[in-house]
């Protein structure tokens, strides 16, 4: 509540010592003082001559920016002692009485004025005599203007919340009717019957003019009726002067124009108050409020009167603009943005202007490589892969993925031993034969020698079988290649079967790029067009390549239909290896970037309008 008390609303009571009233003169000022502005005076005369008869003293109290300033002091005729102001300030920091010594006194004491907001204030009296009397009745005292502080911040709130019911109240009505017509007719009627006005017009402006609105209590009306001109008359005599215009008026000081609205009192009532609605910078329109004579209007009432226009304002507005043509709405959203345009300030609105027609100039005519993108793998030209020519079980194991490995070295070697066996039982089974095809041969007999010579001739093919298979036991590389898949290093003495694949080559100087076009693009990959592609594992240079085949296979990739494009590299640089991935690029033309850059939104909006237009 420490708000509600500060310098600005405190004056100090006009006193000088040629007029300074008596006791019985300042009781009738204390108790009829409306609030502490014009209390503080008075109270400061009775509460220092309480404490002695030539006590001085001084009241302290915030101002709206909540600095302290003296709004009172004894004697009148001279300012507040620095001395008693210091001990008031302490009294506030302390939010406590304190006593003090000034010049020409034995002693001061001072006390907080303290509300339920914080300390607004102090007052500060010098006293002669026991210091602890004195502050009794400082005590005492600061209690009255405690209590005075309090039934005007009740008073002032109530009339406050009243004002603010009604204008909830006018709100509520009015928004309940979605149409302008309907919004103005129920705000009219409903400010009628609050506060007690015989009629109430509500009128817009339009092209220079006030056009009436509505009317309480009249559903319709004729636009040709004599009385409604002059209500509109009424309307442009108070927006032309920009203030409200009370009729007929005691108010000299500023005297305004009241002709149309001398003409509709002779027409319509005595009592007229026409207030000018205000919407932000510009007026939307007026409310004429009528009354009978005997009813004229307060300054309370045009306050509150105000207070609901105002805030009745925007919600009309709101109404009628929503109520438009809509080709109204569109011109004058032109009409503004034109003003703001062309007109002065706006600053900020006029440089991002000229920055979209910059950058419309330049996407219509500036162009840029058209490329698609798309990912990108590494493989070998040639892919050869290591089998194994039997079952059996690995012997060796000499390269692994990774490993580049020369024409002919052996990689890898499967046991031989079971093979070997049996090339030494068909050598001895040969010699054997032999042995027998000698003594037929020396005894001349054909038949033995005939069967002898087919045993041997068969032992020599099995032999000639074996050692084939032993040779095919060592699987060596067939070119200078790169191991790119296998590894049998850990697996020495497993069992492998016949026609497993063991090891994977590729070529040292021949790569291929894999590419995986969305099908969105695929159709403006063409064979023999120039790309580039930039690996992962070598970020800092990208390899060119050509296209040389594109497959029409469609194949899905992570929720994706691709095709997959391969490029022959154009060189072979030997920081590359088989199975790197990356993004590649394949230059197509020069298009506007415009193009480019909306080429995706471009196809998915031809085909739904394909889709939904046929």
């Amino acid at each position: 509540m420490a708000e509600d008390i500060h310098s600005g609303n405190l004056p100090s009571v006009p006193l000088s010592p040629a007029t300074a009233p008596g006791e019985d003169a300042i009781w009738v000022a204390l108790r009829e003082a409306s609030d502490v502005g014009a209390a503080v005076g008075p109270w400061l005369q009775i509460q220092a001559r309480m404490i002695a008869p030539d006590a001085t003293g001084a009241v302290m109290l915030r101002d709206l920016d909540g600095q302290l300033k003296p709004v009172a002091s004894l004697p009148i005729d001279r300012p507040a002692d620095p001395a008693l102001l210091r001990l008031a300030e302490m009294a506030i920091r302390q939010e406590r009485g304190v006593v003090g010594q000034t010049r020409g006194s034995d002693g001061a004491v001072a006390y907080p004025l303290i509300l339920r907001g914080g300390v607004a204030g102090a007052a500060v009296v010098s006293c002669s005599g026991e210091p602890t009397r004195a502050m009794r009745l400082l005590q005492w005292g600061i209690a009255q203007l405690r209590d005075l502080a309090s039934r005007h911040a009740a008073t002032s709130g109530e009339a406050d919340r009243s004002r603010n019911a009604a204008v909830l109240e006018l709100l509520a009505v009015t928004l309940d009717e979605e149409r302008f017509a309907a919004s103005a007719l129920a705000a009219a009627t409903h400010l009628a019957l609050a506060f007690a006005c015989e009629r109430v017009s509500i009128g817009t402006l339009r092209r220079g003019h006030s056009k009436v609105a509505a009317i309480s209590h009249s559903a319709s009306f004729g636009k040709q009726m004599l009385l409604v001109s002059k209500v509109a008359a009424a309307m442009d005599e108070a927006i032309d002067q920009r203030a409200t215009i009370l009729y007929p008026s005691t108010d000299m000081e500023a005297p305004l124009a009241t002709r149309a609205h001398a003409d509709l009192v002779a027409e319509a009532g005595p009592r007229l108050c026409t207030i000018p609605m205000l919407v932000r910078d510009r007026f939307f329109g007026a409310a004429v409020f009528e009354r009978p004579a005997d009813q004229p209007f307060t300054a309370d009432d045009i306050h509150v009167l105000s207070a609901a226009i105002s805030a009745l304002c925007p919600l009309l507005e709101e109404r009628w603009l929503n109520d438009r043509w809509i080709g109204f709405k569109l011109g004058d959203s032109l009409v503004g943005i034109g003003r703001r345009l062309f007109g002065p300030g706006h600053a900020g609105l006029k440089t991002t202007a000229v920055s979209i027609v910059a950058i419309a100039a330049f996407l219509s005519f500036a162009t840029g490589s058209y490329d698609v993108s798309a990912k990108a793998g590494l493989e070998g030209l040639v892919r050869r892969a290591l089998v194994a020519p039997l079952d059996g079980y690995i012997k060796s194991a000499n390269a692994r993925a990774g490993d580049r490995v020369g024409e002919g070295e052996v990689i890898a070697a499967l046991e031989d031993s079971d093979l070997t066996l049996e090339r030494l039982r068909w050598s001895t089974e040969r010699q054997q034969r032999q042995i027998e095809y000698d003594r037929a041969f020396a005894a001349r007999d054909r038949s033995a020698i005939a069967t002898s010579r087919s045993q041997i001739d068969e032992a020599e093919a099995q032999i000639k079988l074996v050692d084939e298979q032993l040779s095919r036991l060592q699987l060596k590389a067939p070119f200078d290649a790169l191991v790119t898949a296998g590894d049998l290093s850990q697996s020495i003495g497993a069992v492998v079967s016949r026609g497993t694949t063991l090891f994977e080559l590729a070529p040292l100087d021949a790569y291929r790029v894999t590419l995986a076009v969305d099908q969105s693009q695929i159709g403006d990959v063409k064979l023999g067009q120039a790309g580039s592609a930039l690996f992962a594992a070598v970020p800092d240079q990208p390899y060119d390549f050509i296209v040389d085949k594109i497959t029409p296979v469609a194949e899905s990739r992570d929720g994706h239909t691709v095709f997959r494009v391969e490029g022959k590299l154009t060189g072979a640089p030997e920081r590359l290896r088989p199975g790197m991935d990356g993004v590649a690029k394949i230059e197509v033309d020069q298009r506007l970037l415009v193009w480019i850059w909306a080429r995706s939104f471009l196809d998915w909006a031809r085909v739904a309008a394909w889709q939904w237009l046929r």
